[in-house]
């Protein structure tokens, strides 16, 4: 089975888990965070979004 490290993309700020080889400085910033879960599956990504973003009300609930 493959090592994977947690990283944050540096252009979205979203944390992912990657290969370890596949690990690039120049794009990601390696986390001391884990990787993977205690069946050794990658965690899933989190995605970084602007504080204060939401949606809208109105347009969430219209009905067509």
């Amino acid at each position: 089975m493959p090592e994977y490290v947690r990283v944050k993309d540096k252009s979205t700020g979203h944390h992912y888990s990657v290969i370890a080889s596949a690990f690039d400085d120049s794009a990601m910033t390696k986390l001391k965070q884990d990787a993977v879960d205690v069946a050794g599956n990658p965690l899933p990504p989190e995605f970084n979004t602007p504080s204060g973003q939401s949606a809208d009300p109105k347009k969430e609930n219209s009905n067509g």
